[in-house]
């Protein structure tokens, strides 16, 4: 007798993809130390709250960071409203913007420039999900000779793209969780593009077939792919839970594998990472 997968045994795992780097000048104007906020120079639309940046300047320490040494840093940022940086050493302080754990600032001892670079991050299971969709295909070609009697069609380019549906919420109590507030902020980012990677679950390593006999009780399925948000869209009705929708296209490598989603994952210094295909048992470098 087979058995039958139901639908509450999925979940979306994914990360923020790593991207350029910008230049601002740090000054006492641009620095807060009330406030323990920091003003950059560049547009306020770059980088958003929950984005792991790296700070480098070339010729001294980071000082307006207080008690700080070192010439570059990574933190944790939380942008406000008008563009506004706090910095964290922690996620999900900095998801919440916890006032009493943020990085402690001081006057800069004099005008320079450092740059701020986006880093990439590991991977969270994205809150909420109420559904998601993904849907393959493949491009053919006609390739039909002159004088031959039936059409004959080759496979070309795979694609894909989908939809996640979540309910909205812009915080989090979890040091795993990511909110799907990201997919709104990440939608409207103009100079480091809206792309992300993931893991999307057919089948958790907790999950069990309804009846029947499972081959494979603890391991997972998953497509993984990189895509862009191509649409968010918010659904709000009087006494309904206020929904999200995301909309997104891939844009590279689609497979499917076993294993855990974060287990799987080598990460070199390059930040490049090499990806341990199981059915093979050979490593596999997919390049951000």
């Amino acid at each position: 007798m087979a058995g039958i997968y139901l639908g509450n045994g999925g979940l979306i795992s994914f990360r923020r993809l790593s991207g350029r780097a910008f230049s601002t000048d740090v000054n006492t104007s641009s620095v807060n130390t009330s406030a323990n906020r920091f003003v950059p120079t560049f547009a306020a639309n770059i980088f958003t709250t929950g984005d792991r940046v790296s700070l480098v300047r070339s010729g001294g320490a980071l000082d307006f960071i207080s008690s700080y040494t070192e010439s570059s840093g990574s933190f944790y940022v939380n942008v406000d409203a008008l563009g506004g940086f706090r910095f964290y050493t922690n996620w999900i302080d900095c998801i919440n913007n916890n006032a009493t754990t943020a990085v402690t600032l001081a006057v800069p001892g004099s005008s320079y420039t450092i740059t701020v670079e986006l880093l990439g991050d590991g991977f969270r299971r994205l809150g909420q999900v109420a559904s998601y969709t993904l849907s393959t295909n493949r491009n053919s070609s006609d390739v039909t000779a002159l004088g031959d009697a039936y059409t004959e069609q080759i496979g070309t380019l795979v694609s894909g793209s989908g939809t996640m549906e979540c309910f909205w919420d812009y915080t989090t109590d979890s040091s795993e969780i990511e909110t799907a507030m990201y997919f709104h902020q990440l939608a409207v980012r103009q100079q480091l593009g809206s792309t992300f990677q993931a893991g999307l679950a057919l089948k958790t390593a907790e999950s069990s077939q309804a009846g029947g006999y499972s081959a494979n009780p603890t391991e997972s399925l998953y497509y993984w792919i990189k895509g862009v948000v191509t649409n968010v869209a918010v659904s709000f009705e009087p006494s309904e839970p206020v929904r999200s929708t995301i909309e997104f296209a891939t844009t590279g490598l689609i497979a499917i594998r076993y294993g855990d989603i974060q287990g799987d994952l080598l990460l070199q210094e390059t930040s490049d990472e090499i990806l341990l295909e199981q059915s093979s048992g050979s490593l596999e470098l997919e390049a951000l």
